[in-house]
């Protein structure tokens, strides 16, 4: 099983990897003392197969490894009323209910049955944008991901988004060479970039893709890593300790006593009644 986290490795086949991790480090240490700032906006790139367009067919069944158990019966996938603007605006809802980003602020590009290189072009031109959130969901393996977008493309666009959301298959494995997820960590100003290391099954960010409860966490002022927690074949390449929305405030807790009584509080049945009850404050900023 793997598990790779808060893994700052520049990419195998690099000839200055001592220079990437330290430009990185440097970008990191900016960002945390708002040098580098960017805007409090996201773009989701969607594929037309994931539930927007979708054409009626049969997907395999997943593997014993992805499904928690025995080979289930295939799929069966009926075609979706959803239309390209449709799935738009269903994005821009669910996003906006987290509570992230207000729907103004949610740039969709859904892309139906166009031309591949229009859209690389699109999307590459996308991410030079300095986004807080970059959600992808396409088909992908370690070496690029829908539409004709490789490792090369990545290296040299240098994308100025910080965090990217990449729902592709396979696109995390920081121990294969021309691994796409980490040059999208290393080629531009992102911080954070979170991906699968093997093939996955997702759907749309209409749907469920997205991750509604994570992004809500991001939405509090959650850290990276609160909001993604270590799960099975889950990448996430840089400093997990970031926050996307940072949240402060002044403290208006006041104390004029050294004793705080919290008053009768009751306690399950099973916790025996004759053992003392000490509760500890500890301030970790």
């Amino acid at each position: 099983i793997e598990r790779w986290v808060g893994r700052i490795t520049a990419p195998i086949e690099s000839d200055n990897k001592i220079q990437l991790i330290k430009e990185y480090l440097n970008r990191n240490h900016e960002y945390k003392t708002g040098k580098i700032n960017y805007k409090d906006e996201m773009l989701v790139f969607l594929p037309d197969d994931f539930g927007c367009v979708v054409p009626a067919h049969t997907r395999p069944a997943p593997p014993p490894s992805l499904s928690g158990g025995d080979v289930g019966d295939a799929i069966n996938v009926s075609e979706s009323s959803m239309g390209p603007e449709e799935c738009s605006e269903g994005a821009k809802k669910n996003i906006a209910e987290t509570y992230f980003f207000d729907s103004n602020l949610i740039n969709p590009l859904v892309y139906g049955l166009g031309d591949n290189a229009y859209l690389k072009q699109m999307y590459l031109s996308e991410i030079k944008k300095p986004y807080s959130v970059v959600f992808m969901n396409a088909h992908g393996t370690h070496i690029g991901h829908s539409p004709s977008v490789n490792y090369n493309d990545i290296k040299t666009s240098n994308p100025k988004s910080m965090f990217f959301k990449l729902v592709s298959c396979a696109i995390g494995a920081p121990n294969r060479e021309n691994n796409i997820a980490q040059w999208y960590l290393f080629s531009g100003e992102a911080l954070i970039v979170s991906a699968r290391s093997v093939t996955i099954m997702a759907g749309s960010v209409a749907r469920a893709g997205l991750g509604l409860w994570e992004m809500r966490i991001l939405a509090m002022g959650g850290r990276i890593y609160e909001a993604y927690p270590t799960t099975n074949y889950q990448t996430l390449l840089g400093d997990p300790t970031l926050k996307i929305k940072k949240i402060y405030a002044d403290c208006n807790l006041v104390f004029s006593n050294d004793f705080i009584d919290f008053g009768t509080v009751s306690y399950p049945l099973y916790i025996p009644e004759e053992e003392d009850r000490i509760l500890y404050i500890k301030n970790i900023g």
